[in-house]
């Protein structure tokens, strides 16, 4: 299978499908490994709660300002997150407000 090879740069919020199916969205930090493993930090998901979509902790019990290095073969595919996407993560992962818009409920409580 071939694929596209992918230009992060380390800052950028991408977002990942799992082979589980989940949808995660982070910070990309680097890559490792020849590009096998990509480097992330404050990894979510998206989640469905009683109060509408909410971004929740990828990990739950873990450091959340861990770096996590995930292997390729774990994940389909990755691209660089939607801007909406981008600043709704932002905001939940900083606290510093972007935009007057909805915001997507942060599932934690911050």
């Amino acid at each position: 299978m071939l694929f596209e090879k992918n230009t992060f740069s380390d800052g950028d919020v991408i977002t990942i499908k799992m082979i589980s199916g989940e949808e995660v969205i982070a910070k990309f930090v680097g890559y490792g490994n020849n590009e096998t493993q990509y480097k992330i930090q404050k990894p979510y998901i998206l989640a469905n709660t009683q109060r509408g979509p909410a971004l929740a902790p990828f990990i739950i019990t873990g450091d959340r300002d861990a770096s996590l290095v995930l292997e390729r073969s774990s994940f389909v595919c990755a691209v660089k997150s939607d801007n909406d996407m981008s600043v709704q993560y932002t905001e939940v992962t900083t606290g510093i407000s972007l935009s007057a818009g909805s915001n997507i409920i942060d599932f934690h409580g911050s």
